[in-house]
């Protein structure tokens, strides 16, 4: 119960966060550093490894934002539309 109770209070830390100017550009900013849009593979197996690991963590960050499905897409739209205007 009380791990449950733990995940609640992160979740909405992290939906709090998001919610202000500041945590939608970190947000933007970390997405695109984990390469949550583009995965990125190397002929060296250890850094195709640290590079999902950046993946994974980052999608794990997006499950907790994200309600649904349809929110995810949304958010991963946003993240690369970003990507292309600062790019």
């Amino acid at each position: 119960m009380k791990a449950l109770l733990k995940k609640r209070k992160f979740k909405e830390a992290i939906d709090h966060i998001y919610g202000t100017p500041q945590g939608k550009i970190f947000f933007e900013q970390f997405f695109k550093d984990c390469n949550v849009t583009n995965p990125k593979f190397s002929s060296d197996p250890n850094v195709t490894q640290a590079n999902e690991g950046k993946r994974h963590l980052g999608m794990s960050y997006l499950n907790i934002l994200c309600k649904s499905k349809y929110e995810m897409d949304e958010l991963i739209k946003q993240t690369q539309k970003a990507m292309t205007n600062n790019e």
